[in-house]
């Protein structure tokens, strides 16, 4: 499913695609991943039980605030530093 959006994709090639298409999201490194499936659980749990924005790490009252708030700023993206 995608991260900004109740959109489902049949695979994760293709929900990793749509994100991209839709809201400029990717995985930095990916070539590099080792456990994608680990890295994409904890980005999961981070905007769904935290509803921490995964740039700036601003904490949200909801999944649909962290959601609104990083498509609105251009927060769709992972901040590695």
């Amino acid at each position: 499913d995608s991260f900004f959006d109740r959109h489902r994709s049949e695979s994760l090639h293709e929900n990793l695609e749509y994100m991209a298409k839709k809201f400029g999201f990717f995985i930095p490194f990916l070539d590099k991943c080792n456990n994608l499936d680990g890295m994409l659980e904890y980005i999961r749990q981070k905007l769904t039980v935290g509803c921490v924005c995964l740039w700036c790490n601003k904490t949200f009252y909801s999944l649909g605030a962290v959601r609104n708030h990083m498509i609105s700023k251009s927060h769709c993206k992972i901040n590695f530093e």
